[in-house]
């Protein structure tokens, strides 16, 4: 309930129009402080009280006047003294307020104010007369909305008895004034009475309809008011709950989960990781010089310290940096376990190294300074890590593994990191050996460029040579092309070889030119790494420039995997490739979405049918349909149409029989070297 003066005055705001709250406001006046801070109730009632007082003084002025005006002068004294009952009536209901604190009392003194200005107003019309029983129903009413309902039925007596005493005087002819004929009045007179009447029963009804609407608006106000009451409970009560939610569950310092929250996330994906086919991996994180700082700079320090640790986790493992060319569905949950400890798993993972990445991506970025309190602090972490499998198959068990494999990182020398599995960390071993010498073979130019020829498929001219990387470490096996750039990607590499690729590319054509040998195009393949780090066009352009070579004879194949991973940035760097006059290759279409969306937005020049469909096409009657569809597609969209992997006579009549442009496969001829293709080249066909 409202508390103050302030509050009770905006009871009705939206109700009332300017000259009401003008007129509760001077009401507002006569009332006492202790009502108008008290109860609304007992609010409303007395502004009812000095509404009908204010009311019951115009009367009496208007009947003193009218005495005055009209009557004769021996009947003045009797109606005098009646108006001055009602009049010491009606001002002594303020000193009530005052003194007594009764509005009963109050409205009682006021009713009977008005029945003795009623009574004096209809005995000079001369006795009883229609507008008196009107009147006289009013009393009753009136008590009733000041809240006095045991004397609203005191009234209703009281109207009843003096409408029957009227009744019976009139009948018997007695007069307590000498009776005054209206109908036989004329002039001032006459209008005079009438405005008395007109005016007397306006004032009565406005007063009664606006003492209603009060009463209906005070109703609807508290009710509004207790709604507002139980709104706020409702919130109060949710916002606590929320808190106790969030205290039971986050840490107070990083707001990161804690322990319980992250225990039941983790157990979740669990159940859904077999749904998804994929796995998880957990990171178990122990800063490895955290306690130094504890002890030299403080609390404080180490607790602004343990924040920004918290800020550099998340942007390791933020959702939109998906690591391993993809494989990495989605990244989540960091938690603080406590202390230094911090956990995170990664969600839907597809092979343990995947997990290595971003590990390693953790330990580059915990090993830089941090800056507390203006002071640079150098700290490192060691991360133990294990996988979902058969026998990790608790929330609990995955926790306690990734424990484990911390503490051994912890004693291989500390800022590093280890799997439980042992088999896992001598395959990181390796990955990182490769990683290692790739990085020497880009710096030492060890890598080769081969190349495989394109021909017409009608009449076999070589119609240009796709570009295809080779790397053959000395005195070792070579190195799978798939492997190869898989570990690019995972090392960050992929960036370093994508240049080297494209300024090879240009270079070979361009030593091949200077001997008078003029393939129509090199093809090479871009990244979908290297179309979300770098500008590809602006490098094209860079490479193309130095070598001094035309941009028709360059075609650029990529997949749709790079279209997808960001759209907006791939399809610029594509349309300024195309200005350049690069042509442009969608290469393995129908192994992945293969949407018709992307074939027409992008400016592509060029299908190639994946291997995988054209192996098939002489047994598997899916893939030759699929096959038969790209060729059929491609020529309704006016694009030039290639098949990959042709290594027989019946693939390569399927490809002739459909009106495929071109082919390529180890049917005509294997990547070969610059020295080997060359002779090839200046026979100009197969």
């Amino acid at each position: 309930m409202p508390d103050t003066l302030e509050q009770n005055q905006t009871i009705y705001p939206a109700k009332m129009s300017a000259l009401r709250q003008l007129g509760v406001r001077l009401i507002d006046r006569g009332i006492p402080t202790d009502i108008q801070v008290g109860d609304p109730d007992d609010l409303r009632r007395a502004r009812i009280i000095l509404s009908f007082t204010l009311i019951l003084i115009i009367l009496a002025l208007v009947t003193g006047f009218y005495i005055t005006w009209i009557l004769p002068e021996s009947e003045r004294p009797k109606i005098l003294i009646s108006l001055t009952i009602a009049a010491m009536a009606t001002f002594t209901i303020p000193l009530i307020f005052k003194y007594f604190f009764s509005l009963a009392l109050a409205a009682n003194l006021v009713l009977v104010a008005g029945f003795v200005v009623t009574l004096v107003i209809y005995t000079l019309s001369g006795g009883i007369t229609g507008p008196l029983l009107h009147w006289c129903a009013l009393f009753p009413v009136m008590a009733a909305l000041m809240g006095c309902r045991r004397s609203a039925w005191l009234w209703a007596g009281i109207s009843v008895t003096t409408i029957v005493f009227f009744a019976m005087a009139d009948a018997a002819g007695f007069k307590f004034v000498d009776a005054i004929e209206f109908s036989q009045l004329e002039g001032p007179e006459l209008w005079l009475q009438r405005f008395i009447n007109v005016f007397s029963w306006t004032m009565i009804l406005l007063a009664a309809v606006l003492l209603f609407e009060d009463h209906k608006n005070l109703q609807t106000s508290q009710l509004a008011a207790k709604n507002i009451e139980l709104r706020t409970q409702i919130e109060q009560r949710f916002q606590a709950e929320q808190r106790s939610q969030y205290l039971a569950h986050y840490d107070q310092l990083t707001g990161l989960p804690n322990r319980r929250l992250f225990l039941e996330q983790l157990s979740a994906a669990i159940d859904q990781a077999p749904r998804i086919n994929r796995t998880i991996a957990l990171l178990f994180l122990d800063l490895d010089r955290f306690k130094e700082v504890n002890d030299t700079h403080g609390h404080d320090q180490g607790d602004q310290l343990l924040k920004q640790v918290a800020e550099r986790l998340h942007s390791c493992v933020r959702l939109s940096d998906r690591v391993s060319h993809g494989s990495v569905s989605g990244l989540g949950n960091i938690a603080r376990l406590g202390g230094d400890e911090f956990t995170i798993m990664l969600m839907g993972i597809r092979k343990h190294r995947d997990a290595a990445v971003v590990a390693q991506r953790i330990l580059d970025s915990l090993n830089r300074p941090f800056i507390v309190d203006g002071l640079e602090v150098l700290i490192g972490t060691s991360i133990g890590i294990s996988v979902l499998s058969e026998e990790n198959r608790g929330a609990e068990d995955l926790v306690r593994n990734a424990d484990l494999a911390m503490y051994k990182a912890k004693s291989a020398g500390k800022h590093n990191f280890k799997f439980h599995e042992e088999s896992m960390n001598t395959d990181i071993v390796l990955r990182n050996t490769m990683t290692d010498a790739l990085r020497s073979a880009l710096d030492a130019n060890e890598l080769k460029l081969h190349y495989q020829p394109i021909i017409d498929t009608k009449t076999h001219v070589i119609t240009g040579v796709e570009g295809l990387v080779r790397w053959m470490p000395e005195g070792r096996e070579p190195v799978p092309t798939e492997t190869l750039i898989q570990i690019a990607e995972e090392s960050g590499l992929i960036i370093q070889l994508g240049e080297w690729v494209i300024n090879e590319a240009c270079r070979q054509f361009r030593d091949w030119q200077g001997i008078r040998i003029n393939p129509p195009r090199i093809a090479i393949n871009v990244s979908t790494e290297q179309f979300k780090r770098v500008d590809v066009a602006e490098l094209v352009a860079a490479s193309l420039k130095k070598h001094n070579l035309e941009a028709k004879h360059l075609e650029i194949e990529i997949t749709e995997g790079a279209m997808m991973a960001d759209e907006s940035r791939t399809l610029l760097a594509l349309e300024k490739l195309c200005a350049m006059g690069v042509s442009i290759s969608l290469d393995d279409f129908g192994t992945g979405f293969s949407s018709l969306s992307y074939v027409n937005r992008f400016p592509i020049d060029t299908l190639k049918v994946d291997r995988s469909f054209i192996s098939c096409v002489e047994y598997e009657k899916g893939s030759r349909a699929i096959a038969t569809a790209v060729i059929a597609l491609a020529h309704q969209l006016n694009l030039k149409v290639v098949g990959e992997g042709v290594e027989n006579g019946a693939q390569e009549k399927f490809l002739f029989d459909n009106d495929c442009h071109e082919m390529q496969g180890y049917f005509y001829s294997k990547p070969l070297s610059p020295e080997e293709i060359s002779s090839i080249l200046v026979r100009g066909k197969l």
